[in-house]
């Protein structure tokens, strides 16, 4: 059994004694709360992190593509622009 499933059951077994035996207590709450913050740091620690070369790559690679599609959604509106206002000017 891997770890990610061994901590849901004993999640769940707790959760299941505290309901059983009416302990909904600050006390109880206190230590669901430990209990998730302990499960975060275990889950963080097993993440797969980016080096700082890829975040670099990939962050360029999207600021290339918005300004690309931003000049050409401007150049776009532009032209469609005054398409309709030729059309227009047409047609009074």
């Amino acid at each position: 059994m891997d770890q990610a499933t061994e901590a849901m059951q004993t999640t769940a077994r707790k959760t299941d004694a505290d309901s059983e035996s009416g302990n909904g207590g600050l006390g109880s709450r206190w230590g669901n709360f430990k209990n998730f913050i302990k499960e975060v740091r275990e889950e963080l620690r097993r993440v797969t992190w980016p080096s700082r070369e890829e975040v670099y790559s990939t962050t360029l690679i999207v600021v290339f593509a918005v300004a690309f599609f931003g000049l050409f959604l401007w150049a776009a509106d532009l032209l469609i622009g005054k398409g309709f206002d030729q059309i227009t000017k047409w047609l009074s």
